[in-house]
């Protein structure tokens, strides 16, 4: 399971790398970067309006880097839990509670080159 580890741990750092970049103008990460204007339909920043499509705006304020940290952080809470609870079950050919998670996790990345077929989970 070593291998889908790092599979899982490389896509966090870059989902990690692409939120800080988008928050490096923001002096506090935490209190998020994109914020939805109800009022006029909007998402801003300090002070421009970015979109005016509501289900673009929606779905960024949703996506704010500062959640996406969190989210990363989660995920990597997840997967070193999963790590030590991976592998196969002795007398059948199934997978620990851990690994299940960590193929599941790591489904999120399933288009990306580096993602290998035999990660795929039964749905």
């Amino acid at each position: 399971m070593t291998d889908l580890v790092e599979f899982i741990g490389a896509r966090l750092e870059e989902d990690e790398a692409v939120a800080r970049a988008a928050s490096a103008d923001d002096g506090g990460i935490d209190d998020g970067v994109w914020v939805y204007d109800d009022e006029w339909g909007r998402v801003l920043t300090d002070d421009s309006s970015l979109y005016s499509n509501h289900d673009d705006i929606v779905h960024i304020a949703r996506h704010d880097p500062a959640r996406v940290l969190r989210e990363v952080a989660a995920k990597r809470r997840l997967v070193e839990a999963a790590d030590e609870s991976s592998g196969l079950r002795d007398m059948v050919a199934e997978l620990y509670v851990g690994g299940v998670i960590l193929r599941a996790l790591a489904a999120v990345y399933g288009d990306h080159p580096d993602y290998r077929a035999e990660w795929t989970i039964d749905t």
